[in-house]
């Protein structure tokens, strides 16, 4: 059996531990269960199976889930699944629109493909259809905009956009999956950058860009593509349909665009954000 950790934060204090998320705040002062806590909160990890209990439980495994259950630090993992009729790509982008109008033909899934702007509602939104939306430039303020839409709507989504001279992919994301949304991913990424800076002692691109964003919220974050670096994008997104797990759901990456690697990672929650509730 696997479990999904739910987002918290804990603090030490004297000898207890104080952790506290959305539904509870509690003191631990059980070394097992703060071993424990400090091992899921440092290294960041987000399932939890047999292994890593046995760990630090072993006998006492009964009475350390009942006590993760009912503080709601931990529940059972959903299995999801991807399942879609029809694709529709969603870009403000007219080079991706013309490489996607080219590069979709002979494609196996029953796809559409419209235009973007800024007044997006205009646009018929189905429950059995699985929206990819590419946005270069990119608007953090009209990105929050499009994700709040698509979780009020509970709709299947899926982002891609440029950011700090990449191109991210977020995961799959349903509003009633309960797993990460491209909020969440985000978040990561800004910290991810936050965290550079602050390590080097350098201003980078997060840190200039948080100055430009105090005075202009709507700030506009553009790459010029050619028809040859978009077709690399394009492709990874077709690619990327087939999943089979949790792990392919919940996978993100992203290209760097100065030497065209792709990394991957898993998405995880953001503390702040109300999707996993």
């Amino acid at each position: 059996m696997k479990y999904h950790v739910l987002p918290f934060i804990i603090t030490a204090s004297s000898n207890d531990l104080v952790l506290q998320n959305a539904y509870s705040i509690c003191v631990i002062n059980n070394k097992s269960m703060k071993s424990f806590l400090e091992e899921i909160d440092s290294k960041c990890i987000s399932i939890v199976d047999e292994e890593i209990l046995n760990k630090y439980f072993q006998d006492n495994q009964k009475e350390a889930l009942e006590y993760l259950f009912n503080n709601k630090i931990i529940e059972e993992e959903k299995n999801i699944h991807l399942e879609f009729s029809k694709i529709h790509f969603l870009t403000n982008d007219s080079l991706f629109y013309e490489s996607l109008t080219f590069n979709c033909k002979g494609n196996k899934f029953d796809y559409k493909i419209d235009k973007l702007d800024n007044d997006f509602e205009y646009l018929d939104f189905y429950n059995d259809t699985l929206y990819i939306v590419i946005l270069n430039p990119f608007n953090l303020y009209y990105f929050k905009e499009l994700v709040n839409f698509f979780k009020n709507k509970d709709l299947l989504c899926k982002f891609a956009f440029s950011y700090n001279n990449c191109f991210y992919f977020s995961n799959y994301y349903k509003r009633e999956w309960g797993n990460p949304c491209p909020l969440c991913f985000f978040s990561q990424i800004e910290a991810m950058l936050r965290s550079e800076s602050k390590a080097y002692k350098i201003m980078n691109f997060q840190t200039i860009l948080d100055i430009i964003y105090r005075n202009d919220p709507k700030f506009e974050v553009n790459i010029i593509f050619t028809n040859y670096s978009a077709l690399g994008i394009v492709n990874h997104l077709l690619n990327d349909l087939n999943c089979f797990n949790n792990y392919d759901i919940n996978k993100i990456s992203y290209i760097d665009l100065n030497n065209r690697n792709m990394n991957y990672d898993c998405a995880l929650h953001w503390e702040l954000c109300d999707c996993y509730e």
